[in-house]
């Protein structure tokens, strides 16, 4: 193991102090001081060398020294996910028993908040459920006689779920007496029925047994209507449905809301709203909300009609920053879909982007390390081009995808030259398919073209010659045309070979030049060093 935790640290300690102390006994690639959320030092760092042999080496030698005045306890650093890593005992530790006894009522609550959450989540489900067959007799009656004292609640919700879709989304405040004297008058109603009943009962000429029996069926009926009618006085939930706007320009200056009203009768609009401009004045224009498409569409049919001397015009109206928020969620929605479906698994892929190397680490030890568990294809390790160094990620991809599964789950979270490997399902290059290039212009597929023919050494190489470039160079110096050298009726040579032994002139033609002109090349075959 390559890295080690160091504990007991005194709190004044820097990185850079450390590294000067522990760099005499190796090439230290990284320390990491641990701190709480707080920004308070843990005292304790890890200490990463660049080999085994090294971190092995300074155990031995500082263990159990000094940094001021403070001995230091040092021991080899466990892997993520060890079975033999000893148990957490810092109250810092999320695992520890000491930090469960000080965050105990925070425990507590997110178990509660979950399971809260999750009865919530039920309760939704089944009323999606029930919403759908609140319409079905059949259902209704199958719920009445199947529902017992455990699954009563299951009844009660079907009735609310029926009530809700009887209620109304929202109301207007102006309308608020009108529904409240709408109310009363009902039970205004019912009393003077009942009172009248009671006078002409009394007028009747019955026994007083009779008449007796009659008002204790009367009392009964009350006492079953009580409930309703306070169920009625229960206050109706509001939703936030999308309302559908329009935006009234040319009113008069002392225009009013009942005014606005009055001109989109017999609509009753959900809301009216009427900005202000200089002076406290209505500024000309107005937003109105609608609840349905329906009524939307029958409030433009108003523009153009006036409104007393003023002719007013109605237009549909978008808020462009909420369009402009919800097209920039769609296309972030869309990329992140895109960006799901050219994902594969390590186990499709045989891919694994690595994470968290050090700097100094070279493309020869990563390919040892991955060749252990099977045969290689690639091995991709970005260098800076700034600092010559690499960038501290790396792409391995194997010939089997079975050996890049067994690498991950042994190799991910264990230290690798001081630091502990991030291994993740690398990201494959999507293929490039007709489908791709549909929506795309002659120039853009040209450019994508030379993209992908790029990478290919020939492409920059000074010596290259196309094909169309040999064939009109040949039949120049050969006083000859393109169209006898590309000929295939010579039944000695074909014009493949033509071509071929032609560009084989050129290029020692060029290398020649070249070369006695002072141009040295065998320097570009050298590697550098």
């Amino acid at each position: 193991m390559s890295r080690l935790i160091v504990k007991n640290l005194p709190n004044k300690v820097t990185p850079e102090g450390l590294k000067e102390i522990f760099s005499e006994k190796g090439e230290v690639t990284d320390i990491q001081l641990k701190y709480t959320k707080n920004g308070k030092f843990r005292n304790f760092a890890f200490i990463g060398y660049r080999n085994e042999q090294q971190a092995e080496a300074a155990l031995e030698y500082f263990n159990g020294t000094c940094i001021n005045s403070m001995k230091i306890d040092i021991q080899v650093c466990a892997n993520l996910g060890d079975e033999k890593k000893p148990r957490a005992w810092s109250k810092y530790a999320p695992d520890s028993t000491a930090y469960k006894k000080l965050h105990k009522d925070e425990i507590e609550n997110k178990s509660e908040e979950k399971k809260i959450k999750r009865i919530e989540k039920n309760k939704n489900k089944i009323k999606e459920l029930l919403k759908k067959h609140k319409d079905d007799p059949l259902f209704a009656e199958f719920i009445d006689a199947h529902v017992n004292d455990k699954t009563a609640w299951i009844k009660e919700t079907y009735q609310e779920v029926a009530r809700s879709e009887d209620e109304d989304s929202g109301v207007e405040e102006e309308n608020d007496k009108s529904t409240a004297n709408n109310d009363t008058e009902p039970k205004t109603v019912l009393n003077n029925e009942v009172s009248n009943n009671e006078e002409k009962n009394a007028d009747k000429k019955i026994s007083d047994l009779e008449y007796m029996k009659l008002l204790m069926k009367k009392v009964q009926s009350t006492e079953q209507d009580t409930p309703l009618q306070q169920d009625d006085q229960t206050p109706k939930k509001i939703r936030n449905r999308p309302l559908f706007h329009v935006k009234v320009t040319g009113l008069p200056f002392k225009c009013k809301k009942k005014d606005v009203k009055e001109f989109f009768k017999p609509l009753v609009p959900y809301s009216i709203r009427l900005p202000l401009g200089k002076g406290k004045k209505i500024a000309g224009f107005c937003y109105v909300g609608f609840r349905t498409e329906n009524e939307l569409k029958k409030a433009l049919i108003k523009d153009k009609l006036f409104l007393g001397k003023n002719r007013l015009h109605v237009h549909k109206f978008e808020d462009k920053a909420k369009k402009a928020a919800e097209e920039e969620e769609q296309t972030f929605q869309k990329k992140k879909q895109e960006k799901q479906n050219n994902e594969e698994s390590i186990g499709e892929s045989g891919s694994i982007f690595i994470r968290n190397l050090a700097y100094v680490v070279s493309e020869q030890e990563v390919t040892t390390l991955f060749e252990k568990y099977g045969p290689l294809t690639e091995v991709n390790m970005p260098i800076d081009p700034v600092l010559r160094r690499p960038k501290g990620f790396a792409t391995v991809t194997f010939m089997i995808p079975e050996n890049a599964v067994k690498a991950y789950t042994e190799l991910d979270g264990t230290a690798f030259c001081g630091r502990m490997l991030h291994l993740l399902p690398a990201k494959t290059d999507k293929l490039a398919n007709e489908s791709d290039d549909e929506g795309l212009s002659f120039k853009e597929k040209k450019a994508k073209k030379l993209k992908a023919q790029a990478k290919s050494s020939h492409n920059w190489n000074t010596l290259f010659l196309g094909v169309n470039a040999v064939a009109d160079v040949v039949a120049a110096n050969y006083n000859t045309t393109k169209e006898q050298l590309l000929n295939d009726n010579n039944k000695n040579t074909s014009a493949a070979v033509r071509l071929t032994l032609g560009e084989t002139q050129l290029v020692a033609e060029t290398r020649n030049f070249l070369e006695s002109n002072g141009v040295y090349l065998e320097v570009f075959n050298k590697v550098n060093t």
